[in-house]
């Protein structure tokens, strides 16, 4: 605690949210400022429940089609997957295959499907959350093409 009597936590997270223009020598704008960071956690944890259905429903960040067979596709993508996330598995499935990369809180963090066609397959890749961070999922799909 400060001199003020606000914690210097509270504090830098307030600058961080823009309640700067608070007063935060006053206990009652403290304790705003500590349920909105309850309300940003409890959300923030809650998002981190998502199913894998909730990443299929988010619509296709990449979708492109391969002369490849869906097979020699999805190997592919694997093997580059498998060194970014040694989670990463496939699925063969009835008309195709499915890599996924599960993380720790979901079951799905990144999807791709591969459906076969008869002159190669279609690619659609689905991500819970679309950052930079994890574009070389998607670049690694675009490789392989």
């Amino acid at each position: 605690m400060r001199e003020d009597g606000v914690n210097p936590f509270i504090r830098r997270f307030a600058a961080l949210l823009g309640v700067c223009a608070l007063d935060l020598k006053h206990r009652d704008n403290a304790g705003i400022v500590m349920r909105v960071l309850l309300l940003l956690g409890i959300t923030l944890w809650l998002a981190g429940c998502a199913s894998s259905g909730d990443v299929m429903r988010n619509k296709p960040t990449f979708q492109a089609s391969t002369v490849k067979t869906d097979r020699q596709y999805a190997e592919c993508v694997l093997a580059h997957w498998s060194r970014i996330s040694p989670a990463a598995r496939m699925m063969e499935v009835a008309d195709g295959f499915q890599i996924i990369v599960p993380n720790a809180t979901t079951e799905a963090e990144e999807w791709l499907v591969v459906r076969s066609r008869a002159d190669g397959a279609e690619v659609s890749l689905h991500e819970r959350v679309e950052v930079l961070a994890m574009r070389a999922y998607r670049d690694s799909a675009k490789a392989c093409l």
